[in-house]
């Protein structure tokens, strides 16, 4: 048991599922390894690596994998499965993938050789860099290219051909899907009342 976990009310379940895929640094702050870079956190920081890899939890023969949780962050992953281990106690049949702080094309390419097929369920924050890393993930996991930026208070999205355009307050995955008709098919996963599950777990932890 890591008394960091413990201490923002990781149930003990979930501790011992993700106990083999994270280390210690002398301080007991959280290493989790991408190969080419780590996610650092401490209950003072918490710094979110750009990588060309992806950091994995869970079961690592992937040919009996059949459903994966991409995050924006390892420890939105922990959080996500801490309040939802009731949902998918089945341990043996699910991976937990984050991307890091800017999905990129070799983690998509990844994904697409070694995950073909699988449920996806995306679980990013409420941040516009993690509305917009929702979006391309979302368009990669369909093989489909999409481009976002911001101009002002709106995003443009570029997408199959078109150039379509959001106010920032309208911007999300199901939005931008009500805007171009288009269906990605795969579920977001989002708390209410939090911008992200690992916003929802830190509030229940540090304010009782």
């Amino acid at each position: 048991m890591n008394p960091y976990l413990t201490r923002l009310g990781i149930r003990p379940e979930v501790q011992e599922f993700f106990a083999p895929f994270y280390i210690e640094d002398v301080q007991g702050n959280l290493l989790f390894d991408y190969g080419d870079a780590v996610e650092h956190y401490g209950f003072a920081f918490h710094r979110i690596p750009v990588s060309e890899n992806c950091w994995l939890a869970g079961n690592l023969d992937f040919n009996l994998v059949s459903r994966v949780f991409i995050c924006s962050s390892a420890m939105e992953a922990v959080a996500l499965y801490h309040f939802k281990y009731a949902v998918y106690p089945q341990t043996g049949r699910i991976l937990f993938l984050s991307l890091g702080c800017q999905p990129n094309p070799a983690q998509f390419r990844w994904i697409a050789e070694v995950l073909p097929g699988r449920d996806f369920r995306l679980a990013f924050g409420d941040t516009l860099p993690d509305k917009a890393g929702e979006l391309i993930t979302a368009a990669a996991l369909a093989k489909l290219p999409l481009k976002v930026s911001f101009n002002q208070n709106l995003v443009n999205i570029e997408f199959r051909l078109k150039l379509y355009k959001m106010p920032l307050a309208a911007f999300s995955l199901l939005g931008f899907e009500k805007l171009s008709g288009y269906r990605f098919g795969v579920s977001a996963l989002r708390p209410r009342n939090s911008d992200s599950y690992f916003s929802q777990l830190k509030s229940a932890a540090f304010n009782h």
